[in-house]
């Protein structure tokens, strides 16, 4: 599990790396264009990833069989999350971003998920994630931190 989690980090370096290189790409345009929107947007899109993280640090304390499935279901939270957010016109340059923060994991958790995706209702049967003792944590979560984290906890 430890080779995942680094592999998670591995991925989220080769991604940014590969934008800052390519400046003039498709998808560092984007980030670019969406720029303005996601500044406009940054508190809510921050309590999103501030939830996520912690509920994702938060599943390390779970049974080994349950981590995954967990880990599936709070990545459909954060996009229900943003979902949320009454952007209006910048509604679509926020998807950009978010897309791109869960493709950092959606690789080998799509694979994983198995029932517990958008399709099913497995993820309401789950047990809900206290979150209390990780934010008594002064400083704020890491999303991918936690995630790799938790894969490395998986035995």
């Amino acid at each position: 599990m430890r080779n995942i989690a680094s592999l998670v980090l591995y991925s989220y370096r080769s991604r940014t790396k590969a934008l800052c290189k390519n400046k003039n790409s498709k998808r560092a345009r984007e980030y670019i264009d969406a720029a303005p929107c996601l500044n406009q947007y940054k508190q809510r899109l921050s309590r999103c990833i501030e939830i996520t993280a912690n509920k994702i640090g938060a599943i390390q304390s779970r049974p080994n069989n349950l981590k995954f499935p967990h880990l599936c279901c709070e990545n459909l939270q954060f996009q229900r999350c943003v979902d949320k957010i009454p952007a209006g016109n910048c509604k679509q340059k926020i998807m950009v971003f978010a897309e791109s923060a869960q493709s950092i994991m959606n690789g080998f958790i799509d694979r994983s998920c198995g029932e517990y995706n958008s399709e099913t209702d497995r993820c309401d049967q789950l047990d809900p994630i206290n979150t209390s003792e990780s934010n008594k944590s002064s400083s704020k979560p890491s999303f991918i931190r936690n995630v790799a984290q938790l894969i490395s906890s998986i035995e």
